[in-house]
This record gives C-alpha cells, sequence and structure tokens, in this order.
C-alpha cells in the first residue's frame, strides 16, 4: 500500500538508489545512508514503492562466503575498534541507576569508535500484552518517549565522533507494532517508527565486528545462554536481554572466542521491574567495554571488559571509580 506522502517520482527515486546499490553489491545500510533514513524504514518503503510502481526491487548483495542475513544487519569492517555497550536500559522518570551514573562518566573520560545501545533502552509498558499488576499506575508513551530521548540525549552529549548504533529490543519493538497494528496504512509514515524519534542512532537487529563478532540484543536466554549463543553461533556472540552479565570464554580448534552478556543500566530493583513480585533475581548492573583487533596473520582479538557496578567501587581499565 502506498504512502499518502510519497509521490510516484520520489518511489521512481527510491527505485534508481536501490538498483544502483544492487549492481555495486551493497547493502539495505548503503540505500539508508543514501536516502538519510532508518535502515527499518528503508525495507518499509521498499515494499510500498514495489507497491506503487508495479516492479519487485532486487535482492542487496552479501560477501562470499557470509552466511549472516542482510536484513538490518550493521557491518563493522575496521580492524581495530573500541566499543562501549549498554543493554537494557529500561528507563523510567526520575530513576537514575549507579550504572547508567558509571556509563555516563566512561563516555566522558574516554573515546570510542562506537556506542551501542543493545537493546531495551525503553520498557513501554502501556502497550504491553501483560495487564497491570494490581495498583500499579502505567506509565504513558509519550511521557516515556520523552523522558527516553531526553536521557539518550545525555550520551548523545559524550558521544563525541562515535558512531551510534542501537539494537533492536523486544521491549523497543512494542512502540512499531503497536501502531502498526492500529493503523496499518501509514506503515513507513514520519513517526510511526520508534527510530523516527532517536534521528542520531543507526537502528539495526544485530551488529558485525570482522565477521568475528555479533552483537544483538538476544538469541538463548536460557542459564546457559552464553555458551549456547557462542558455540552455536561459531562466533563471538554479545547479548542482553537477560540483564545478566558475565564473559564466558570457548575454546575449540579454531581458537578462542567469547559469549558474553551485557547486564543492564538500570537498577535492578527499580519501578519498572514491579512485575517481579520483589522475587530475588540474578541480574547484574553494569556494562560492556569491547576492543578489537584484525592482525594479518589472520588472527582475532576480542579484548572484553564487563563494568560490574554491582560494586560499590566498578574497576575501569583498572580504576576503581567511587559511586
Amino acid at each position: 500500500m502506498s504512502n499518502p506522502g510519497r509521490s510516484p517520482e520520489e518511489c521512481q527515486e527510491f527505485a534508481r538508489v536501490w538498483e544502483d546499490v544492487s549492481r555495486r553489491g551493497g547493502y539495505s545500510q548503503d540505500v539508508a545512508d543514501r536516502l538519510k533514513m532508518g535502515i527499518r524504514r528503508v525495507q518499509a518503503v521498499r515494499r510500498q514503492v514495489e507497491f506503487v510502481l508495479g516492479v519487485m526491487l532486487p535482492s542487496l548483495g552479501g560477501r562470499a562466503g557470509d552466511t549472516l542475513p542482510r536484513f538490518d544487519h550493521y557491518v563493522i569492517e575496521k580492524k581495530k575498534t573500541r566499543c562501549l555497550i549498554g543493554s537494557d536500559w529500561h528507563i523510567w522518570p526520575n530513576e537514575i541507576a549507579f550504572a547508567e551514573k558509571v556509563f555516563l562518566r566512561t563516555l566522558e573520560k574516554y573515546k570510542f569508535d562506537y556506542v551501542i545501545l543493545n537493546g531495551d533502552v525503553m520498557d513501554q509498558p502501556a502497550v504491553s500484552r501483560h495487564a497491570p499488576l494490581p495498583g500499579e499506575s502505567t506509565l504513558g508513551i509519550v511521557e516515556e518517549l520523552e523522558e527516553a530521548q531526553r536521557r539518550v540525549k545525555e550520551v548523545e552529549d559524550r558521544c563525541g565522533r562515535a558512531k551510534k548504533l542501537y539494537t533492536w529490543g523486544n521491549h523497543d519493538e512494542r512502540f512499531d507494532k503497536n501502531l502498526i497494528n492500529k493503523a496499518p496504512e501509514l506503515v513507513g509514515w514520519p513517526g510511526m517508527s520508534l527510530e523516527d524519534h532517536f534521528p542520531k542512532w543507526t537502528f539495526c537487529l544485530s551488529v558485525d565486528i570482522c565477521a568475528k563478532v555479533v552483537i544483538k540484543h538476544f538469541w538463548q536466554t536460557s542459564l546457559h545462554g552464553a555458551y549456547l549463543n557462542t558455540r552455536y553461533s561459531g562466533k563471538t556472540m554479545i547479548t542482553g536481554h537477560t540483564h545478566r552479565g558475565l564473559i564466558r570464554p570457548y575454546h575449540d580448534y579454531s581458537g578462542v572466542r567469547y559469549g558474553i552478556e551485557t547486564g543492564t543500566l538500570a537498577d535492578p530493583f527499580g519501578p519498572q521491574f514491579r512485575y517481579v513480585n520483589n522475587n530475588p533475581r540474578d541480574w547484574h548492573p553494569g556494562f560492556l567495554i569491547l576492543e578489537t583487533e584484525a592482525f594479518e596473520d589472520g588472527s582475532f582479538d576480542v579484548r572484553p571488559q564487563f563494568i560490574d557496578c554491582s560494586l560499590k567501587k566498578p574497576l575501569v581499565y583498572g580504576e576503581a571509580w567511587n559511586k
């Protein structure tokens, strides 16, 4: 179905860019960069353009031997990177966790190539499929979005030249799914996607570093999820979702890789988690600093550091920071 604000000429221009990127062996991200729109909107607009013009746009390419899906997958090919990765922020008004403060301070003190918010930046209980608990007041989506924009801007202001990436979490997707279910005819219209409200961030489902490391919100989530993630993916895999913080090395004939879970930027006992009914929870406030380096002989170093903010004095690059 067509977007009421997109003319046939605009559709033709989109198709021209798409086909040019296809001829060059490019990806959806290349289309997004050239048209200055979010990658998820690129996919929605593609379907609309195909409908309006009555054409089928070609699939976009991938690298030889690449086994990863290209849809919403951001590729980093730098030989040396330093990344700051925070997951499961679940932003809530007037709730500033210690992990969030240390995360911001780390951004202020050190330079990074990439800053990655690895899913569930927002909680969005107002559009949850679960009913509120007795006596619980539900935070409105507009209020929560405005608070998230304000807090995410604090990160933006400290990023410097770092590329800002935002991987979709299951809570983040509630925004798009709710609007699409209620107004499917407006898919692709500005404001209908969460990424429209965070324009300085590149949204994706996963991030790839040199075909060796995958960063995404979740895959395996059991007690042994980190181990299963790296064993069955064949790569170092970094995930959030579980709110656990751990680094699990895995060795085989191909060398060493890691299953990593990146904890939570929120207070594990904050009001946004009231649904846990005040039960104990194996959650760890903190975030990840990741350094990677590829060498001419084909070897690849992954150097992860989980910043454990359950400590009164968490260590950041060996320096103890006071609470």
